[in-house]
């Protein structure tokens, strides 16, 4: 057994699309289920400026792997998909002092990095 700790997301390119605020949701699916950050169908709502945070800090018990997805789920274009990563229990730590970065969208059009950690429960 692991916990997989969300950490930060960040805003790396900005989507083009009118406003300055984005809605967005972590779902991570493990084998018990999916788990949604925030809960419920809303997102959380983010500055779409470069460089925006949103400090997560939500951990997530799981065995073997799980998947990490990012939406966007304002009401003019629900349910968008910037895409799902795969984290391992075994995944290695990068060599250096920066966490395990999951990288979600197109760079250059819409992007973000989502930074992680796992541990042995």
């Amino acid at each position: 057994m692991a916990i997989l700790t969300l950490k930060t997301l960040e805003v790396l390119d900005p989507p083009g699309d009118a406003g300055s605020h984005i809605e967005l949701q972590i779902r991570v699916n493990t084998s018990d289920g999916e788990e949604r950050f925030p809960p419920g169908d809303d997102g959380h709502s983010m500055n779409k400026e470069q460089g925006a945070t949103w400090p997560v800090s939500k951990p997530v018990p799981f065995e073997g792997s799980v998947g990490v997805s990012l939406w966007e789920t304002d009401s003019s274009s629900p349910d968008d998909f910037y895409g799902e990563q795969i984290v391992m229990e075994n995944q290695p730590k990068p060599a250096g002092p920066n966490d395990n970065p999951l990288q979600f969208g197109k760079p250059g059009d819409c992007s973000f990095t989502l930074s992680y950690s796992v541990s042995k429960k």
